[in-house]
């Protein structure tokens, strides 16, 4: 048997169904919108900087956030379900315990202070933040905590109170002082009757010690000329001697002798006249520095080139007796220094290693530029310096106690360090007797 529904009802149905699809479709919504507002607070939560607990009344941990795992140092699985009082300090749970009784009777604990130790790290100082959350009627059901690592802050209080402290110490230091002080102004004044004749004395003094100094000075230089007289006269006689034989020897048997000898003559007076103008050079150049009339003129130099250069002619005057090797290392193209007086400097150091080194032996020439900076090393396998001449060396007329017959004139050193302190630059010397030595001069690439 059929009913018929009557068509009013029909349409009332109808539309209930239709409001009831509304509505669950809103309910749909909102549990959507509650669920993606829960996820959003819950990342809020889970990434916020602070460390973030929720526990129930005992503090057992139900929920924590990255920054409070990373704290304790444990896995948050691990966490959770573990009693927060595990991590207190052993010295200070009974007060946690008192605390966390207390709790129940406050809604909030503000910097609440304790020492935690981390699973498998170092003791932290926190302060902590609790929250309690009450239910509708009013009963705690639990507990919110904020934790904050304070070990930084309690470091540097404790440096803030130890330099209170210093600062403490350094004014009562200050006052002592100026009670000192006002103690010697006192005594000053006592003694001030005395300063006249105290001062005329000092005066007089000064003048002695000023005219003993220029005694002594006078002294210095008249037995330097002494032995510059000495030594020129020495020094000049040889090559003079040399020019004049071989001279005489020339005009004499020009017309009977090979060509090869008459030309190992003339190649015996050049050596000479250059030898007497090398010595005449190097007392000019200390005479000029000395005074400070000594020029220096900067130039761009090509250095590996220069040196080079250089090389080949020291080379052909130490003919195959000795090997000269020349290494460049870095970039020196673009040097500005005087060309004359590193000319000077290369020139001694180099007739120096030849000079005091065994025929057949090798000079080796380094040039190294890095940094703004030329590093010439010169390093030979000659006799070596005396440890206690090493001190002296740079010393006008000052030889080594071990050059024996080796002829000089212990000036070339002397030339070499004026030169080296006009470019402002350095000159070291590393020295084993019976070994060799080296020579190392760093110049700036560029000497404005």
């Amino acid at each position: 048997m059929m009913y018929l529904i009557p068509e009013k009802l029909l349409e009332q149905l109808q539309l209930a169904e239709a409001e009831l699809c509304q509505r669950n479709e809103e309910l749909a919504a909102a549990c959507k919108a509650a669920e993606a507002e829960r996820q959003h607070y819950q990342e809020l939560f889970e990434f916020a900087p602070d460390a973030y607990l929720v526990s129930d009344l005992q503090a057992v941990v139900q929920e924590a956030n990255y920054a409070a795992v990373t704290m304790l140092k444990v896995k948050q699985q691990s966490l959770v379900g573990k009693p927060l009082v595990v991590f207190v300090a052993e010295q200070e749970r009974r007060c946690f315990r008192y605390e966390l009784t207390r709790l129940c009777q406050v809604d909030r604990v503000e910097d609440w202070e304790v020492r935690l130790c981390p699973s498998n790290g170092e003791p932290i100082y926190a302060s902590l933040s609790v929250t309690v959350v009450r239910n509708q009627k009013g009963e705690p059901v639990a507990l919110h905590w904020l934790m904050r690592d304070m070990t930084e802050r309690k470091r540097i209080e404790a440096m803030l109170c130890q330099t209170n402290e210093a600062l403490k110490k350094e004014v009562a230091s200050r006052q002592r002082a100026e009670q000192a002080l006002r103690q010697s102004e006192e005594h000053f004044q006592s003694l001030s009757e005395n300063a006249l004749d105290i001062r005329r004395d000092i005066t007089e003094r000064k003048r002695t010690e000023e005219i003993r100094q220029i005694l002594e000075k006078e002294k210095e230089l008249s037995q330097l000329q002494l032995h510059f007289f000495s030594l020129a006269s020495h020094e000049f006689r040889t090559p003079l001697s040399t020019i004049l034989m071989s001279a005489q020897l020339l005009q004499h048997f020009n017309g009977e002798w090979p060509q090869a000898k008459k030309l190992r003559n003339v190649q015996r007076i050049e050596t000479a006249a250059k030898n007497m103008i090398h010595l005449l050079d190097d007392i000019l150049t200390i005479n000029r520095a000395e005074t400070g009339k000594l020029e220096f003129n900067l130039k761009l130099l090509d250095l590996e080139k220069f040196c080079r250069n250089l090389v080949e002619e020291m080379q052909l005057t130490a003919s195959n007796r000795y090997t000269i090797t020349f290494s460049s290392q870095g970039s020196c193209k673009n040097a500005y220094m005087d060309e004359k007086l590193l000319r000077s400097i290369l020139s001694n150091l180099l007739d120096n290693a030849i000079k005091y080194s065994l025929q057949s032996s090798n000079v080796h020439f380094t040039l190294v530029g890095e940094q703004g900076k030329a590093t010439f090393r010169i390093q030979d396998e000659g006799i070596g310096i005396l440890p206690a001449d090493q001190q002296q060396l740079f010393e006008p007329f000052y030889r080594g106690k071990n050059v024996d017959s080796i002829a000089g004139t212990g000036l070339g050193l002397t030339v070499v360090k004026k030169c080296v302190d006009l470019h402002g630059g350095k000159i070291t010397v590393d020295s084993e007797v019976g070994v060799g030595t080296t020579f190392t001069v760093t110049l700036l690439l560029n000497s404005h």
